[in-house]
């Protein structure tokens, strides 16, 4: 049966169903085993295809309409997603250097930020919902203000170089940005100043994710040496190194509490801290292909998101440590996850030039039937298909 699923789940890719695979759990064989750990694998209710604009190479500010644009170019990736007015927009960035606004519930385009030289790879929400921040290869960091898309203003960060990660401090008032600089450094923006004011050591020149925890008392970021730097916000001269995660680190996520802090990357494996005793508290199994994006999710955040280079999302059970669910559509990987609580979706963005977003009902450990398993297919809610924008 489990040998069936798999590959009903390899060569079934147009079937718009769930499918739900058993697993044997980490480490055992029997037969038993096999019949008690399932791995409950779900579509999403909506689909968002942003990218039907298609691109020119080498955009300027000047050119940032696309006019001329032809159907031989490629479209633009999804590299970053955020969720803003409850739910109700969707913000993606990508290769194109654009910013687009979106109405989840239909799909429309609301709104396009333009400005930037390159590659957007970063966009985070201020806590209010009231601004965006993006940054990406062209070494600038923007803020715009989400409901009119006016640009406030731009900060250079460095001439040349990446921006690859954002994270802002509760108060909101305070920005930092991580990437690939000579220096070793990350940026503190005071965004009163309109300025960088400080840097802060950073353990490489390749950083790649930065995150403040929900309670404004720690700063982590971390890139190619594995190193995960832990910094108290009001301490910032004497940083933490914690270590256990191999090679490079792409992601970052904190608990909702504050409580915990999970780092994973190119090893495919997932290490969690306590973040108040700095001691290792959970190591989740390795899975294929890099991990891409984090994020706790569920009821009570008991839940870990994780998406990666293998077009997967895999839902982690915290208390268990077990793989519980596998959500399946995308076709690219997976390079952002964001969160909702208030209707307790999760939205996710991949290199396929998609958004899809997934809905949490029940208990994800609650046994799965045969009969579900095999003759009552769950299916999609719906898909939404993105207009062709023609600004």
């Amino acid at each position: 049966m489990v040998r069936q699923s798999v590959w009903l789940l390899l060569f079934g890719a147009t079937w718009a169903g769930v499918l739900f695979l058993e697993t044997p759990t980490f480490g055992e064989s029997s037969a038993r085993s096999e019949r008690s750990a399932r791995i409950e694998q779900w579509t999403p209710v909506r689909t968002l295809e942003p990218g039907r604009l298609l691109r020119s190479p080498k955009v300027t500010s000047a050119q940032t309409n696309l006019g001329q644009a032809t159907i031989n170019r490629p479209v633009p990736v999804v590299s970053s997603v955020a969720v803003a007015d409850g739910g109700r927009r969707w913000i993606t960035c990508g290769d194109d250097h654009l910013i687009r606004i979106w109405d989840a519930e239909n799909g429309v385009l609301v709104n396009r930020l333009s400005g930037h030289a390159d590659w957007v790879r970063a966009m985070v929400m201020t806590h209010d919902g009231t601004r965006l921040a993006t940054a990406g290869d062209d070494g600038r960091v923007r803020l715009w203000d989400v409901a009119t898309g006016r640009l406030l203003f731009t900060v250079l960060t460095q001439k040349e170089g990446t921006i690859t990660s954002l994270a802002f401090r509760l108060d909101d008032r305070v920005l930092v940005a991580a990437g690939f600089n000579k220096a070793k450094a990350l940026w503190w923006i005071d965004l009163d100043q309109k300025k960088v004011v400080r840097t802060l050591s950073a353990p490489s020149v390749d950083m790649r994710t930065v995150r403040f925890s929900p309670d404004q008392s720690t700063l982590a970021a971390a890139g190619r040496t594995g190193i995960v730097r832990v910094w108290k916000t009001d301490d910032l001269d004497h940083p933490v190194d914690l270590t256990g995660v191999r090679r490079r680190v792409r992601a970052l996520a904190f608990s909702a509490d504050s409580s915990m802090l999970a780092a994973a990357g190119d090893a495919g494996e997932i290490v969690i801290w306590n973040s108040k005793t700095r001691k290792p508290i959970a190591q989740l199994p390795k899975r294929p292909g890099r991990v891409l994006a984090l994020t706790f999710c569920g009821k009570n955040h008991s839940y870990l998101a994780a998406g990666g280079s293998d077009n997967l999302i895999r839902l982690w059970d915290i208390q268990t440590k077990r793989e519980v669910a596998q959500l399946v559509g995308h076709r690219g990987s997976i390079t952002s996850l964001s969160w909702n609580p208030e209707d307790r979706t999760l939205v996710s963005g991949s290199f396929d030039t998609t958004v899809r977003q997934w809905t949490f009902e029940g208990n994800l450990n609650d046994p799965v039937s045969e009969k579900t398993k095999t003759d009552s297919p769950q299916t999609a809610v719906r898909v939404i298909k993105g207009q062709v924008e023609t600004k």
